[in-house]
């Protein structure tokens, strides 16, 4: 689980946003992070890179599942159902969905892509987002 950040930008609606009294950041099982042993589409740790990309005001590249509004990415492939394993299929305009992006739920060890309105995204919210912005300063980027 990830809350998103409350921003300005398409979309946000769409994201878990904490609550005035409620705790913010990623949760996630230790048993999913990092590689692991465990026979499951989900072993090479991208589960928090996935919720990284939520953290950071990413959106599931289906978005609410419109065709028009996905994830407010123009260079992600439209789609308008939840994107599951490893094989591509056509999306919203006859356009192959791109199964290894990481906001999507393919498996694992296809996930490989973030795409540059994605990174745009992320990077408006580094550089905006009072609770984020304080990420790029923080003592742990010291060596």
């Amino acid at each position: 689980m990830a809350s998103g950040p409350e921003t300005d930008l398409p979309g946000t609606h769409l994201l878990s946003l904490p609550g005035e009294d409620d705790a913010e950041g990623i949760l996630i099982n230790w048993i999913h992070f990092g590689e692991s042993d465990i026979e499951c589409q989900a072993r090479y740790g991208r589960t928090l890179t996935h919720k990284m990309g939520h953290y950071l005001s990413l959106l599931h590249t289906w978005g609410s599942g419109n065709c028009e509004l996905n994830d407010y990415c123009n260079d992600t492939p439209a789609v308008d159902v939840t994107v599951f394993g490893r094989n591509s299929f056509e999306g919203c305009s006859g356009e192959f969905v791109m199964i290894s992006n990481y906001m999507n739920y393919s498996d694992d060890e296809i996930m490989n892509i973030f795409t540059n309105n994605q990174v745009d995204r992320m990077h408006y919210v580094l550089n905006n987002h009072m609770g984020r912005n304080s990420l790029m300063s923080s003592p742990a980027l010291e060596q």
